[in-house]
C-alpha cells in the first residue's frame, strides 16, 4: 500500500482511495482487482500504553467497494514510477447506482425478482418500520447485489429509529422513480434526522436504537456496513418552553488531550451563516406556502435574533402527520416537533467550528463528541464538540493522521444546561 484515505460525513455516504503499485507480484493491478469488488479496511489505534510502534486495538475503518481503477505515471531522476489509484464508497454505494421506477420494475419484469410486487405499504404506524421494509423487501430486492461471500443482505445492513408520528400514513414507492438511496433520502425527515453510512464496530452497534437488520461482520472489531436513520442528537425544546439534553449525553466521548491533543494550529470559529430564527412545520402531504403554515401549527420565533439578523425563517414539512391523524391535536402535535428543530437550531452563532488534526485515531467514528481545550484569548476553557466528518490519511512513512471537522462547540458546563438551548424562543399561534 502506498497511500490509503477515506472521508466518513455524518450526512451522507463516505469515500476512500488507495494508491498501489501498478504491477504486483509481476502482475497487473487489473488482472488482481476489478471495479465491483469488495474492500475491507483496518487501521490499528495506538492505546498510549505499548508505546508508539506498539499493537494498539484493530479498527475497521471502511468496507467498500471499489467504484474505479486508474493509473499514474511519473517521470523523475531517471525513473518511471507507475502507481494504480483505486477509489470507491462505502458498501451502501451498490444502492446509488440503480434508477427504477419501482412500479414498472415489478410489473413489467415480475419475472425477475421474487416474492410479491410491492408497490407502497399502507397503514404503517413508524416510519422507520417502513423504511425497513422498503430496504429488505425492495431496495435489497432491485439491486440483487451478489458476491461468493453473498448477497447485498449480508453485506449490507442497516439501523433505523425515527421520532414517533402521529396516526398511520402511506409509504408509496410505484410513484418514485430515482436512485434506491434517494428514497431513503426522501423520507429522512430532515433536519429532525441524520441519515448516513457508517462502518460500526459491536459496541457502537449496541450504542443505536431502532429497527436493525445487521449483516455480515468484518475484522477484529466485528465491525458491519450499516445505514443509520437516527433522530438529530442534539439538545432539544419541549412543548411550553422547556428544554430537555436529549441523547446528548449518551453519545461517545472523546478526550483530545495529552498524545491525542491535536497536533496543529487549531481555533474555534464563529459564523451566523447557520442562524435561524423563524421555525415553521406542516405535514408533508400538503403543499402549503408560508401563510397558511404560520395558521395550520404554531409558529416559533426567537424576536432578539429576529432584531441582530433580520428574518431567517426554516420552514419544514414532515411525513410523521399520517393520513389519520386526530385533527384535533395537530396544535399540539406540530408544537412538539417544532419546538425539538428550533431548539437543536437555536443561537446558532453562539456554536464554535473547527477543524482538528491529530494522530491517526480510527476509534473516532462520525455523530460522536469530543473534549478539547479551546484557547479563547487570554484565558483556557473546555469544550464539547460534535464529530461531522472523520478523514485518515496513512502513507508508509507518515505522517498517520487523522482530521475531524467538528461543530456545535461550546463550553462543556454549557452542556449541562438544558435552558440554554431554548432561550430567547417564544411560541406564537
Amino acid at each position: 500500500v502506498l497511500s490509503y484515505a477515506d472521508r466518513h460525513p455524518v450526512q451522507g455516504m463516505g469515500t476512500w482511495s488507495l494508491s498501489l503499485p501498478l504491477y504486483i507480484r509481476g502482475k497487473p493491478i487489473t488482472g488482481l482487482l476489478r471495479t465491483g469488488d469488495v474492500l475491507e479496511v483496518g487501521l490499528l489505534s495506538w492505546d498510549g500504553k505499548k508505546g508508539p510502534w506498539g499493537r494498539g486495538s484493530y479498527q475497521t475503518v471502511m468496507l467498500g467497494v471499489i467504484r474505479s481503477i486508474g493509473q499514474r505515471q511519473a517521470l523523475a531522476q531517471g525513473s518511471l514510477t507507475q502507481v494504480a489509484v483505486l477509489s470507491g464508497s462505502h458498501l451502501a454505494g451498490f444502492l446509488l447506482g440503480d434508477a427504477v421506477n419501482y412500479y414498472l420494475a415489478y410489473g413489467s419484469l415480475y419475472g425477475l425478482f421474487k416474492g410479491i410486487a410491492m408497490t407502497g405499504l399502507k397503514g404503517v404506524t413508524r416510519l422507520d418500520q417502513g423504511l425497513a421494509h422498503y430496504l429488505s423487501q425492495v431496495a435489497f430486492e432491485v439491486a440483487q447485489i451478489a458476491r461468493p461471500y453473498g448477497g447485498i443482505r449480508d453485506l449490507l445492513g442497516y439501523t433505523l429509529h425515527t421520532v414517533e408520528g402521529e396516526g398511520v400514513f402511506d409509504l408509496m414507492f410505484a410513484n418514485y422513480e430515482g436512485t434506491l438511496w434517494g428514497f431513503l433520502e426522501a423520507y429522512a425527515e430532515r433536519p429532525l434526522h441524520e441519515l448516513y453510512a457508517a462502518i460500526l464496530p459491536q459496541d457502537r452497534l449496541g450504542l443505536l436504537k431502532g429497527v436493525k437488520h445487521l449483516g455480515k461482520a468484518f475484522g477484529e472489531d466485528q465491525a458491519r456496513a450499516v445505514i443509520v436513520l437516527r433522530p438529530a442528537p442534539f439538545p432539544y425544546g419541549l412543548s411550553g418552553g422547556g428544554g430537555t439534553l436529549g441523547d446528548w449525553p449518551g453519545l461517545v466521548l472523546h478526550d483530545l488531550e495529552g498524545d491525542f491533543e491535536p497536533a496543529e494550529d487549531h481555533t474555534a470559529d464563529w459564523s451566523d451563516a447557520e442562524v435561524k430564527n423563524a421555525f415553521y412545520v406542516h405535514p408533508r402531504a400538503l403543499p402549503l406556502d408560508e401563510t397558511v403554515v404560520i395558521t395550520y401549527a404554531p409558529a416559533i420565533l426567537n424576536l432578539d435574533s429576529w432584531r441582530r439578523y433580520g428574518y431567517r425563517p426554516l420552514t419544514w414539512a414532515t411525513w410523521l402527520w399520517g393520513s389519520n391523524a386526530n385533527k384535533e391535536v395537530a396544535p399540539e402535535f406540530f408544537s412538539r416537533l417544532n419546538w425539538r428543530v428550533a431548539a437543536q437550531h437555536n443561537r446558532m452563532d453562539e456554536y464554535a467550528g473547527a477543524e482538528l488534526t491529530v494522530r491517526l485515531s480510527p476509534h473516532i467514528r462520525p455523530g460522536e463528541r469530543v473534549r478539547v481545550e479551546n484557547r479563547l484569548g487570554d484565558r483556557s476553557s473546555t469544550f464539547l464538540y460534535y464529530v461531522e466528518e472523520v478523514r485518515h490519511a496513512w502513507t508508509p512513512t507518515g505522517p498517520w493522521t487523522t482530521t475531524l471537522r467538528v461543530s456545535r462547540g461550546l463550553p462543556e458546563a454549557v452542556y449541562r444546561d438544558a435552558g440554554w438551548f431554548v432561550e430567547g424562543l417564544r411560541e406564537y399561534s
